[in-house]
């Protein structure tokens, strides 16, 4: 429990402020923390948004899960992965056109 605010108890020093906390971050976690993610943004163009909506459209067709974006862009980070060098250059090259 906060112990009473008496106004003559004066200032604190840093150490003392942070350590006169009551909260206690010492019990475990009780699940294990998971994989954080960030936040990319940047900018796609209107046939790359159309494919993405064909995929997520797809799978809607033959009854898999509802994706994301965020899904349907890692499916295709994964698919990147498995490339050859070569592929991946050729996919890049014709990306930038």
């Amino acid at each position: 429990m906060r112990k009473p605010f008496t106004p003559g108890q004066g200032k604190m020093s840093e150490e003392q402020f942070l350590s006169s906390g009551s909260a206690d971050n010492t019990l475990p976690r009780s699940k294990p923390k998971t994989e954080s993610y960030k936040a990319y943004s940047f900018t796609l163009p209107p046939a790359s948004m159309d494919s993405i909506k064909r995929a997520q459209l797809r799978l809607m067709q033959l009854g898999g899960d509802n994706a994301n974006r965020s899904d349907v862009v890692r499916a295709a980070l994964m698919l990147l992965d498995d490339t050859s060098d070569k592929e991946l250059e050729a996919l890049i090259t014709k990306a930038k056109a």
